[in-house]
């Protein structure tokens, strides 16, 4: 390549920055688990059902149906985290895998003890 000067300048290929070919951030297919997370926090029943109805997130986790209904009333922050240790763990139970359901069943437990009856 010549400069300006008319000096031959050797450049690297990939020296030059090509911003026509700009990516998008996020990427338009990459999912959104922070958003995911919070509306699981604030409305997990919700979620829940969107991810049943929805998706294909609980087909095959649960051997007997009556575990992810008991889930759904009684502990639904664990049964989210249950499923989340499933599909992005492959269902290995590790040291942070154990300590998020036993924040799971505090937060479970949170809302009743607060709102029941003294």
């Amino acid at each position: 390549m010549q400069s300006a000067r008319g000096r031959v300048t050797h450049e690297h290929p990939r020296a030059r920055r090509d911003h026509s070919r700009r990516r998008a951030f996020p990427p338009p297919h990459a999912p959104v688990p922070c958003l995911l997370a919070l509306a699981a926090l604030a409305a997990p029943r919700l979620v829940i059902l969107a991810l049943w109805l929805l998706t294909s997130w609980f087909r095959g986790l649960f051997d007997f149906a009556l575990w992810p209904i008991l889930g759904f009333f009684l502990a639904p922050i664990t049964l989210l985290w249950y499923s989340a240790v499933q599909h992005w763990y492959g269902g290995e139970w590790g040291t942070w895998q154990i300590v998020g359901v036993v924040v799971a069943l505090i937060l479970d437990g949170v809302p009743a003890r607060l709102f029941g009856k003294k």
